[in-house]
């Protein structure tokens, strides 16, 4: 059965039932005609309900075996005598939804074959790599019992699982069936003897199809789910093209039929399909179904294995979206700004394009949008698929002499075009956002960094938030600072960097300025070092504005001293013995006693030479 099919099925009546193709038939006594041919490898099941009347038999079609040639049903109602005549015929071809390949999508059944009362059919079997083939010799009239052959065939690395006739139906050696109106092949079902498998998941964007030429791409994912590596992987998905197949996650270009992939790795490709005309008429769901072949070393040979079945319904164009609208804030003062966010969901099941939002405040080109990938895009040339969102923002400058307590009123609506070129529109429910009196004309906020100071020397930032909360401009604006002089404390404001003192705001518009104070010595003597101060300017009446006042803090954190180091002892002095004085030189001990040795030797040598005189 090819992976794209049509997910109808035609009833079968419950009662006795025969299985015509071939010829013709010979049922209690009643000869059934069926011209035309199912065409080659075609079967058809036809369901044949007797009713005590010779004149109201009926002939179902109900099956095709072979989605390469899948047909129209026929209902064959006009019987004639002993003959079942066809009244009305339908095409014997293929219909154009289910000619596409990887497609089926139509009836099933067709002019059906002539079959005869002395028709004899065959079994044959189809080992599939096993051995051995059993062989049936006999000839079998329809409804005669056959049994299944007993010879269970082998095959190396894998288990036999039973024969299995065309149309499914799976048999157990030994196991009996009844003989339908055409020859019969048992083909042998084997499962790996190993523990080798490939995960194959299928999905398809969009998941509905709902005109002629629309692409239906179909995402293939394979898993290796084995213990060992599988190689030459092809993916498949009935005649479908298979492109794009890549590694995951990597997302590394892959080739499809050598795909390797180890225990536990995965990779993905994709198929598509065009939907036909057949297909929209036929109101069908499609059905998809892909496959994985790949090699196992300890099985030898390739292995197959089927993808979950995908189902894609027919459904009508039912084009439309929703547009919501909010705002930043409920409130707002004169000369001050609303944000405007819009959000557009396709709700139906068709690409809406051309997407223009209008606004009641705001000119089409003020929109900023982006689409569902983030893209920015003009608004106007919004394109969103089902199910997906673009969003647009939009501000709107309150006029400065409007009056506090006015409403202002905004709504927005839309219109889109949809692909059979039909305007959409939608309506957005409205935004109401009053005008108030400003809390403060002039508005200072001030920050401090570091947070904390421990020396003298360093460095204090002191950062000022200035905002024009009034409804009239405000020049000349200074920051006075109790610790930092004005002159050292610079703005950044709408008209760039300037000192303050020559700081311009107008309404709602803000600045922020920056001052730098030295730690003294003195600081330190404190817990924190406080710091205020206030801004001042000039009304175009010439009137002087002030904001309240703005305070920091820091804290002084006393320095970590320094470990002192353990001074090091000093060794105590050697005391030296001393003789006590007697006015007579002392001679060191040595010297003395060299002396004396000197002396005796002197002596020595004067004795030796007066007894050597008298012996002469």
């Amino acid at each position: 059965m090819s992976p794209m099919r049509t997910a109808a099925r035609t009833a079968v009546s419950p009662h006795r039932r025969m299985f015509v193709t071939g010829a013709t038939l010979c049922a209690t006594g009643l000869q059934i005609g069926l011209p035309g041919l199912l065409g080659s490898g075609g079967l058809a099941y036809a369901a044949v309900t007797h009713s005590p009347a010779y004149s109201a038999h009926s002939v179902h079609a109900v099956h095709a075996a072979h989605a390469a040639h899948a047909v129209h049903a026929t209902h064959v109602t006009h019987v004639t005598g002993h003959h079942v005549m066809r009244r009305s015929a339908t095409s014997p071809q293929v219909p154009a939804a289910t000619g596409a390949p990887g497609i089926e999508s139509g009836n099933r059944g067709s002019d059906l074959p002539r079959v005869t009362a002395n028709a004899r059919f065959f079994v044959t079997y189809d080992a599939a790599g096993g051995t051995p083939t059993p062989v049936d010799p006999n000839s079998y009239n329809i409804g005669d019992p056959v049994m299944v052959s007993d010879t269970a065939p082998t095959r190396t690395g894998f288990v036999f699982d039973g024969w299995q006739d065309e149309f499914g139906n799976l048999y157990s050696p030994g196991d009996t069936f009844t003989m339908p109106a055409d020859n019969v092949t048992l083909t042998a079902q084997w499962e790996p003897a190993q523990n080798v498998s490939l995960q194959v998941a299928n999905s398809a964007s969009p998941n509905h199809a709902y005109k002629a030429n629309q692409q239906i791409t179909f995402t293939i994912d394979v898993t290796n789910s084995s213990n060992e590596q599988s190689t030459d992987i092809t993916v498949a998905d009935g005649g479908l093209p298979v492109t794009g197949c890549r590694y995951l996650p990597s997302g590394m270009d892959a080739t499809n039929g050598q795909i390797n992939l180890n225990p536990g790795a995965s990779a993905q490709c994709l198929a598509s399909y065009m939907v036909t005309d057949a297909d929209i008429d036929s109101g069908r769901t499609l059905l998809n179904t892909a496959t994985a072949t790949g090699l196992f070393a300890s099985v030898g040979e390739p292995l197959t294995f089927d993808s979950n079945e995908v189902q894609v319904p027919i459904v009508a164009d039912e084009p439309s979206y929703t547009l919501t609208k909010d705002a930043t804030a409920s409130t707002v003062t004169p000369g001050g700004q609303i944000v405007y966010h819009f959000v557009v969901t396709n709700t139906g099941n068709t690409v809406l394009n051309e997407l223009l939002i209008h606004d009641s405040q705001l000119q089409d080109g003020d929109l900023s949008c982006v689409d569902s990938t983030g893209a920015t895009v003009p608004n106007g040339a919004i394109s969103i698929a089902p199910g997906n969102s673009a969003r647009c923002n939009g501000v709107y400058t309150v006029p400065v002499d409007t009056s506090p307590g006015t409403i202002i009123e905004d709504s927005a609506n839309s219109d889109a075009i949809d692909e059979d070129g039909t305007i959409v529109e939608a309506q957005s429910l409205a935004v109401d956002v009053t005008v108030v009196e400003p809390s403060e004309e002039l508005v200072l906020t001030k920050d401090a960094a570091p947070s904390s100071v421990s020396k003298e020397g360093e460095d204090i930032t002191y950062t000022y938030g200035l905002t024009n909360d009034s409804r009239v401009e405000i020049s000349g604006i200074t920051i006075l600072d109790s610790r930092v002089p004005s002159v050292d404390i610079t703005c950044e404001g709408p008209a760039g960097k300037v000192p303050s003192g020559e700081l311009d705001l107008g309404p709602a518009q803000s600045a922020t300025c920056t001052g730098t104070y030295s730690v003294a010595s003195y600081d330190l003597a404190h817990p924190t070092i406080d710091n205020q101060a206030f801004a001042t300017g000039v009304g175009p009446d010439g009137g002087v504005i002030d904001s309240e006042v703005a305070e920091a803090s820091v804290k002084v954190v006393p320095p970590t001293p320094t470990p002192t180091p353990t001074p090091t002892p000093t060794p105590a002095p050697v005391v030296r013995p001393t003789l006590p004085k007697t006015g007579a030189t002392v001679l060191p001990t040595a010297l003395v006693g060299t002396g004396t040795a000197l002396g005796g030797m002197a002596l020595l040598f004067a004795g030796r030479r007066r007894r050597g005189g008298r012996t002469q």
